[in-house]
């Protein structure tokens, strides 16, 4: 595998990764919070309150959602300023992994 020089990325393609990366980490722990919290746990606060029993069991994957998107939109225009800096003084290099059909 050789690597790919780039110089730029767009601002959507920073999105997807960024929702991508976050999504898979970030639902998955608010899902086990709010599952946590279906059996009692204050692990889960809505309007300053904690939710605990059934409710929190739906409540906690939309969280998780929430806070993927809210942090999607802030950081990646933040992430593509700090790559259109970096591109001013040097490029980027990627390693694309392709991953043969198997029969």
């Amino acid at each position: 595998m050789e690597p790919i020089e780039i110089t730029g990325i767009s601002l959507g393609s920073i999105f997807k990764i960024l929702i991508t990366g976050m999504t898979m980490s970030v639902v998955p722990l608010f899902t086990a919070l709010g599952l946590l919290a279906t059996f009692g746990m204050p692990t889960l606060n809505f309007a300053g309150e904690s939710v605990t029993g059934i409710q929190a069991l739906f409540l906690g994957p939309i969280q998780g959602l929430t806070i993927c998107l809210f942090f999607s939109i802030v950081s990646s225009p933040l992430a593509a300023i700090g790559l259109w800096i970096m591109k001013k003084y040097t490029s980027l290099s990627l390693t694309i992994r392709i991953d043969e059909i198997r029969d």
